[in-house]
């Protein structure tokens, strides 16, 4: 069917054409959507760099906390190594009750003690031994008293060994240090004197503990 519209030209009613902003509406919309988009950029960027941050943290405390490990292990070994040298410093190697047990253990029926000196100040340990032998036998009176001297020796020598004070400085031999071992020296001297028509021979030994 079809529809004619009779009315006069000026009394018609006018259709406006509707017009929609489509491209303004899509470049808001690319806006908004490029903003959001370099927001969330920015906080993910953010985001690693606060955890790169944290992890590079956690390297350096992790370090640290290994650097104090070993640096407390260090002390407590240098504690253990001076509490060891104030010992052995401040503690004698010999007793005065193993030093005349000692000497009552080896001296020999020929041989008189006049003087037994024991001195130690602290770094250095002295025994002083004065006496005198008379000959007995097929043995030489200096035969008698070098192996009594011997004897005193090995002993000591024995005791240095038993409390774990045997070693001595460190020298250095073709370019490698070498740990050398303490020993205990001795002086004697000698000297040949009469008593009651019967010759005798007085030594004074002093031990280098």
């Amino acid at each position: 069917m079809i529809t004619v519209n009779l009315l006069p030209e000026q009394l018609r009613i006018k259709r406006k054409d509707f017009n929609f902003p489509i491209f303004p509406l899509l470049f808001l919309i690319y806006m908004v959507l490029l903003i959001v988009f370099a927001v969330i950029q920015f906080g993910i960027v953010s985001t690693r760099s606060v955890v790169q941050e944290m992890e590079n943290t956690l390297l350096t405390v992790g370090s640290k906390s290994l650097e104090a490990q070993r640096l407390e292990g260090d002390v407590k070994y240098m504690q253990e190594i001076k509490e060891q040298v104030l010992n052995k410093a401040l503690i004698p190697t010999y007793s005065l009750t193993m030093i005349l047990d000692t000497i009552n253990r080896n001296i020999p029926d020929n041989m008189w003690l006049t003087e037994i000196f024991y001195q130690y100040d602290g770094a250095t340990e002295r025994l002083k031994i004065h006496g005198f032998v008379r000959p007995e036998g097929i043995d030489t009176m200096i035969t008698v008293i070098g192996d009594f001297n011997s004897a005193l020796k090995e002993a000591f020598e024995a005791q240095l060994e038993k409390t774990g004070r045997d070693k001595g400085p460190v020298v250095m031999k073709k370019g490698v240090p070498v740990q050398t071992p303490k020993t205990v020296d001795f002086t004697m001297t000698t000297k040949r004197q009469k008593a009651e028509n019967i010759e005798v021979t007085e030594f004074t030994t002093v031990f280098t503990l």
